[in-house]
This record gives C-alpha cells, sequence and structure tokens, in this order.
C-alpha cells in the first residue's frame, strides 16, 4: 500500500553520483533536468548534492533529516546506478522521515529492475520521470544488513565475487566508453568467472555456515544471497523471490572441478541452477552466517568490493519506503 504525502511536508534531495554523468549524458543535463521537472516546487524545498566519495551521501542525507519539522519529510532521489543507492542506505534507514526514490542512470541498474515487468508500463523512462517521482506514494521494502553495512540487492562470495574484480580490471582501459562498458560488461564477467575457476582455492574453499539455525558447513566455490531476483543485468535468484517478502534468497554452490562448473556456469548464470542440483542449493533465510577456516572471503556487497574472514547477514522486513511510480499502482503491484 503506498503511502500519500502533502505536497507541502515533503522536502526534495536530489544526490547525484557524477561518474554516471561522465560520458553519454552530461552534468548539466541532469541539473537542467531536475529544474524543469521539479519546477513547480518552490527552491528552498529542494537541494541538489553531488557525491563526492564514497559514502558522501550519508551526511548530505543526516544534514539535511536534521533540519526537518516534526510534520516534514525528505524524499531522497538516489540518482546513478545501484552504488548510490548503497551510499544512501545507512542515513535513511536510520530515519522514519526519509523516503528514496531511485533514478536509474548507472553502468549498473539490477535493483531497480524489479519495477519492470509485462503487466505495467514502468520502464526506465517512468523512473526518470523526476515530476513523476516527486508526486508518487510509497511502499516499504527489505533491505539486509552485512556486518556492518546495510544492502538492497546481494552479497556474492566467492567466485562472482572475484569474478566482479577481475571484469572491472579488464574494463578499467575503456571507462571511457561508457557505450561499449554497457555492452560487454557481461561478457567480461563471465570471462572472469572462467578465471576464477582455476583458482583452486576459491573454487574449494571451507566455509563454517549457519542459515537460521541449520548447519550448511562445507566446500563450496560461490554462495549468492540475494532480496532481488536481478544480479549482473539477469535474472539469477529465485524465481518467486520479492524484495518484500521479509526473505534471502540463498544459492550455495558446491566445491566442484573446473570441467564441472563450466558445464553449469551459463546456466547458473541465467537463473537455470535448478537443472544442476548436484551442485547448486537454495534456500530461502533470514539470517545467515558465514566464516571462513581458511582464506579470506571474498565479498561483493551491491557493487561494493570488500575482503573479510566473518560475514553475518540478516534480512529487515519493511526497513526503508521506495517511491513507486503512480503509473505501476494503478495496476496494482504485484512485485
Amino acid at each position: 500500500m503506498a503511502s500519500d504525502l502533502a505536497a507541502n511536508s515533503l522536502r526534495h534531495l536530489f544526490i547525484i553520483n557524477p561518474i554516471s554523468f561522465r560520458h553519454h549524458y552530461s552534468l548539466g543535463f541532469i541539473l537542467k533536468k531536475i529544474e524543469d521537472e521539479i519546477a513547480a516546487v518552490p527552491r528552498e524545498e529542494w537541494e541538489v548534492h553531488i557525491s563526492q566519495y564514497p559514502r558522501d551521501s550519508y551526511f548530505a542525507i543526516i544534514r539535511k533529516t536534521s533540519q526537518l519539522s516534526k510534520d516534514q519529510r525528505l524524499r531522497v532521489y538516489a540518482i546513478g546506478g545501484d552504488g548510490i543507492i548503497f551510499d544512501c542506505l545507512d542515513a535513511i534507514i536510520t530515519s522514519p522521515a526519509v523516503d528514496i526514490a531511485i533514478v536509474p542512470y548507472g553502468l549498473s541498474n539490477n535493483f531497480v529492475r524489479v519495477f519492470y515487468n509485462k503487466q505495467t508500463p514502468v520502464n526506465k523512462s517512468t523512473l526518470r520521470n523526476i515530476k513523476l517521482l516527486s508526486t508518487s506514494g510509497t511502499m516499504p521494502f527489505d533491505v539486509f544488513k552485512c556486518n556492518t553495512k546495510y544492502a538492497i540487492n546481494n552479497c556474492r562470495i566467492g567466485i562472482e565475487a572475484s569474478a566482479r574484480n577481475k571484469a572491472i580490471s579488464i574494463l578499467k582501459p575503456f571507462r571511457s566508453t561508457r557505450a561499449f562498458l554497457t555492452k560487454i560488461y557481461l561478457f567480461t564477467f563471465f570471462i572472469g568467472c572462467i578465471l576464477s575457476f582455476f583458482n583452486k582455492k576459491l573454487r574449494m574453499q571451507r566455509y563454517d555456515i549457519t542459515i537460521d539455525g541449520i548447519d550448511f558447513s562445507g566446500i563450496y566455490s560461490n554462495i549468492s544471497i540475494a532480496n532481488s531476483p536481478y544480479s549482473t543485468g539477469t535474472k539469477k535468484a529465485g524465481l518467486n523471490i520479492k524484495p518484500n517478502d521479509g526473505l534471502l534468497n540463498v544459492i550455495l554452490c558446491r566445491g566442484s572441478s573446473i570441467i564441472k562448473l563450466l558445464s553449469v556456469w551459463s546456466d547458473y548464470l541465467n537463473g537455470n541452477y535448478d537443472r544442476h542440483k548436484s551442485v547448486f542449493q537454495m534456500i530461502m533465510a533470514k539470517k545467515i552466517t558465514i566464516r571462513s577456516r581458511e582464506y579470506p572471503i571474498q565479498i561483493i556487497l551491491d557493487g561494493n568490493s570488500f575482503i573479510d574472514n566473518h560475514v553475518e547477514i540478516e534480512i529487515i522486513n519493511s526497513a526503508i519506503q521506495i517511491v513507486v511510480p503512480k503509473a505501476e499502482l494503478a495496476q496494482g503491484k504485484d512485485l
């Protein structure tokens, strides 16, 4: 059920990731678009913040929230890709007076794909419509906590984390050509996966794993924990997983030979892992604890790279309010 807000009680903060506007779109383009589409709102009720470094958005949101009166709410517009949403989450989750609108302009826009479906006319154009987003209601969505950080989309451990880092390294010389990066990222990610298969320590890593109190310890090549079904541009997690059902989708990939992984990996990346039940196991869960017995754990959390020897993940049901375009609400939303 979407919440409706009185227009005069809402303040607007536009958080822009400038990296998303280096090439195909210009920073001037998005600034002009905001000004034109928010024109009906008095200038003192909206503000633009251009993020300068990772987690910079946190301080901008906290500062703006501290300026709200009791009857006011803040709407944060995360303009860029998955990374800028991640940067905003810590501040948003601490305040019930803040909601978030996702405006997809990044190289990676995985989470926002949950709004695209055949029943509703919602697409990137709809979600880039600032005027529409400024007047739409919200719905509650889950987030999950991974150690001390909050995330909304997924956590990948092992082969996929290594592959993502390798893909970014391969693409680094081409980062000035955004259109080219968009077209070849999935290919380079797959190449990164193949290269990672040859790392036996990674491919046969021993983990102590507890999922909702049940022991799943063993040797695994990859662990995927997802709050939404989309990752690396494809629908990979459980077909019925929803980002507002209070559950996380866990896919365990048992430690396997290089030949075996080569034979199943394409199906896995395309969401067809259920064809290979001897390799993949899916569990729906609320809390997951993972410890490495031997080597550091390679982690990708909503596109951000980390290394740790212990991971504790727990779902937080209905933790934040996300703006849902009116067009989708009119159709009777079903995520």
